[in-house]
């Protein structure tokens, strides 16, 4: 997108007239263009808040590896049952229970969702007679480990890696979205620049030529008191007189308004502008190096990420209704022991394991309007596809015609010189 800010400085060299050759250097005391550009960096809300959300945007990209990264996860549970029981003999009058589970839980790409835990009771029973209940107060321990793997919807992880890429597209999007204004706004503040500098160029030059028409019709006058002329030269002269007047006050409401514009952008409420800005003189038109492109531009990074999210988007809308098939199986040990230590160290041996394992089913029966939602996001997918194809197309398109304008604008100032180069091949 660099070549993008030359934009405005070409639309100046192509309205280029002769006079702009014979402009001087600029004082020391002089208001650069990067100068400028450094104050509107830091004046313009608009410009601070683009920077800001586009930083944003990429701080916000990184929630892609979050999603996916381990999960620690507790429970602390404490329970007091009092219930009447059928047989208080063998149940007992009330049951304590102080429980607490804690593990990582996990998420991978490919559709495999894994968890390890750790679940740890301590059982009081009251009341139980110690000849049916001879373990009433004991501990139990659970480490179990469980895995599932999507088959058909997410099969292997498709939605799981959409949801991944439309938090990391919509992040990006906004990124490049806000470095594309800011440097619409930078290219603005350019073309600003330039305009209030030939503003006051014309404005110099129209005073002169306006001083020179007074001179003119005065000099008409006289020669007309001394029957030297016609009356008809004095009111010719006049009427040169009020044209220039007219141009000249053109002229200067021009510089007033890119004055006013000049200070908006740097965020300054005032219409009067009181530096003195460069020259844009042939020398350095001539040296002015041709743009050089430095990767693709925001506007076409914002469609790329547009096509990114709209496909993910119609992967999760294909893979919402479609038919769950899991497969899912799991491994725990079992501790139980009046003492702590001996029902973690049963539990950590798996001496008593539970394994479970099966399938999953779930198939939605609402074909027709199934298919509808499917198709219209495979619409909105190719849609953005297509979107992406023209804006890379208008990329090299204006390229090609960014470096023409400049070699064009370069000639026609060589011409204004009196100067011939040979047009580029």
């Amino acid at each position: 997108m660099r070549y993008r800010m030359r934009i405005p400085v070409l639309a100046v060299l192509s309205s280029l007239a002769i006079p702009l050759c014979a402009t001087t250097a600029p004082a020391s005391s002089t208001l650069t263009l990067d100068a400028y550009l450094d104050q509107v960096r830091t004046g313009n809300k608009a410009a601070q808040a683009a920077a800001e959300l586009s930083a944003a945007g990429g701080l916000k990209a990184a929630e892609r590896s979050a999603i996916l990264s381990p999960n620690l996860y507790a429970t602390w549970l404490v329970s007091r049952d009092n219930k009447p029981t059928s047989n208080p003999t063998m149940m007992g009058a009330a049951t304590n229970v102080d429980s607490m589970t804690y593990g990582v839980s996990q998420l991978t790409p490919f559709g495999l969702a894994g968890k390890l835990s750790m679940t740890t009771n301590h059982v009081v029973i009251e009341g139980a007679s110690p000849q049916f209940l001879p373990l009433a107060d004991y501990y139990e321990t659970r480490p179990q480990l469980e895995i599932s793997q999507s088959l058909w919807k997410n099969g292997f992880g498709r939605e799981t890696r959409a949801q991944l890429n439309i938090v990391e597209g919509q992040a990006l999007l906004s990124k490049h979205s806000e470095k594309l204004k800011a440097k619409f706004l930078m290219a603005e503040a350019e073309g600003t620049y330039w305009r209030l500098a030939l503003a006051r160029e014309a404005v110099a030059a129209q005073r002169d030529s306006y001083g020179r028409a007074v001179k003119m019709r005065d000099w008409s006058a006289g020669r007309v008191k001394l029957s030297l002329a016609d009356k008809a030269d004095l009111l010719q002269s006049e009427a040169a007189v009020k044209g220039r007047e007219i141009e000249m006050q053109a002229a200067i409401d021009e510089e007033q308004a890119a004055s006013r514009q000049f200070n908006s952008l740097r965020g300054v409420a005032s219409n009067k502008v009181a530096e003195a800005l460069g020259k844009l003189t042939a020398e350095a038109i001539e040296k002015m190096a041709d743009p050089v492109r430095s990767g693709p531009r925001e506007d076409v990074l914002v469609a790329r990420e547009a096509e990114t999210v709209a496909k993910a988007a119609a992967t999760i809308a294909r893979e919402k209704y479609a038919p769950q098939v899991d497969l899912f199986a799991s491994i725990a040990g079992n501790g139980r022991d009046a003492e702590s230590a001996q029902s973690k160290s049963d539990g950590m041996d798996v001496k008593n394991p539970t394994r479970q394992y099966g399938v999953k089913l779930n198939v939605p029966l609402g074909v027709p309007a199934v298919l509808d939602q499917r198709r219209g996001a495979e619409m909105e997918a190719r849609a953005s596809e297509l979107s992406r194809e023209r804006k890379e197309f208008e990329e090299e398109r204006e390229w090609e015609n960014l470096v023409d304008a400049l070699a064009d604008a370069k000639r026609r100032l060589d011409l204004a010189s009196n100067k011939i180069m040979p047009r580029r091949s």
